[in-house]
């Protein structure tokens, strides 16, 4: 950095840098010049947008590539703006004196943007939003420019989806083949749950039977809540899957049945759908499978389920206010972190979403339950 230019950066009067789609941003430029210094300007710009990118198989050379911008303006803060034509005023290009300077901007953010996100996905996705700072100066070629990244969190109003709030049960009986001309017998799967939209920080409760009566063993049974991330470009989809829980269960012998009684904690997830991103779909769903022996593939029902921002209203308790925090969680670890000001200033603020601690009514390890 050049010595007469000694502090440059970019600041939010947002400790934590969340907003939400139609808010007011409101920050700082500050420069510190030791000595005098004439500028041509001194510019933010305000960008969001999504990118999306893969490979139709790993180490290959096509790429499949997209984006989309929500926001690319410019907002000049002392100067001349960068697009402007004609002759230079000596308005337009104005002298620093040696000192600290601050300058305020505020910008209004559309009325519709995308969650913030990130895949964690073998496929690249990400919507982000951010803030660069430029200062230029034709004297001594001096030019300084800081990033800020910031993030939107949108609304999905779980109240909107009256349906959401049903009970659901779904059933699947699938007739097994021992050889081309006889068959074994079937497999019949029942998953049941109470409701199918949720906030990050509830509880699903998880019902499903699972009766064997083929002459086949099921070697495997599982039900799993995944993530499911959908990816388009160029009239190209890839989709990718996640788990965000899964329990194992043991062996049904023929003749034999069981029963699956889980809850699945909610960690902090972006909503579904991510609504205003023509690029990234995500969905979410439960599903029970069974494997029988002898088979390839997996027998499986699934029920999707909403995930939301704002909780129904019948399932806070009388008497209790519900308000979320934020919170980060990783797939990989399956950990959950609180978010504070101090992460946003660290830079630890991917996977930054709503979680509703009031409803958190079970530690995040499960230890589902099967009876056979």
């Amino acid at each position: 950095m050049p010595t007469n230019v000694n502090r440059f950066d970019v600041t939010l009067d947002s400790p934590t840098g969340i907003y939400r789609p139609g808010e007011t941003i409101v920050g700082h430029v500050v420069v510190h010049v030791t000595r005098q210094l004439q500028i041509n300007g001194i510019h933010v710009w305000v960008l969001g947008q999504t990118e999306v990118s893969w490979t139709d198989k790993p180490g290959g050379r096509k790429v499949h590539f997209d984006y989309e911008i929500y926001m690319k303006d410019c907002i000049t803060l002392c100067g001349r703006a960068p697009n402007q034509r004609g002759p230079t005023t000596s308005e337009e290009k104005p002298i620093l004196p040696a000192g600290q300077h601050d300058y305020t901007f505020e910008y209004k953010l559309p009325d519709v943007l995308p969650t913030s996100f990130e895949s964690c996905h073998a496929y690249k996705g990400k919507v982000y939003y951010l803030l660069k700072a430029r200062l230029d100066s034709s004297e001594e070629k001096v030019r300084q420019s800081k990033d800020r990244t910031f993030i939107v969190l949108s609304s999905l109003d779980l109240n909107s989806y009256p349906r959401c709030a049903e009970l659901v049960q779904v059933k699947r009986e699938k007739h097994l083949g021992c050889c081309c001309c006889c068959r074994c017998g079937s497999i019949t799967c029942l998953l049941r749950l109470d409701r199918t939209g949720y906030v990050p920080g509830e509880d699903i409760n998880v019902d499903a039977e699972l009766q064997n009566h083929s002459k086949k063993e099921i070697t495997a049974s599982y039900v799993t809540m995944q993530q499911i991330v959908t990816l388009e470009a160029g009239g190209v989809s890839k989709q990718s899957t996640a788990d965000i829980f899964r329990i194992s269960g043991g062996k049904i012998k023929s003749g034999g049945s069981a029963l699956y009684h889980d809850i699945i904690h909610i960690p902090p997830l972006p909503p579904s759908r991510l609504d205003g991103c023509n690029l990234v779909q995500i969905d979410y769903v439960i599903t029970v499978g069974v494997l029988p022996s002898g088979m390839n593939d997996s027998i499986e029902i699934s029920v999707p389920i909403l995930i939301g921002t704002e909780p129904l209203l019948h399932v806070i308790p009388p008497g209790i206010t519900v308000g979320p925090s934020y919170s980060r969680y990783s797939h990989s670890s399956g950990e959950i972190e609180d978010y504070s000001a101090e992460d946003y200033v660290r830079g630890k603020y991917q996977h930054v979403y709503t979680y509703y601690k009031a409803l958190y009514r079970r530690a995040v390890t499960q230890d589902g339950e099967c009876i056979s």
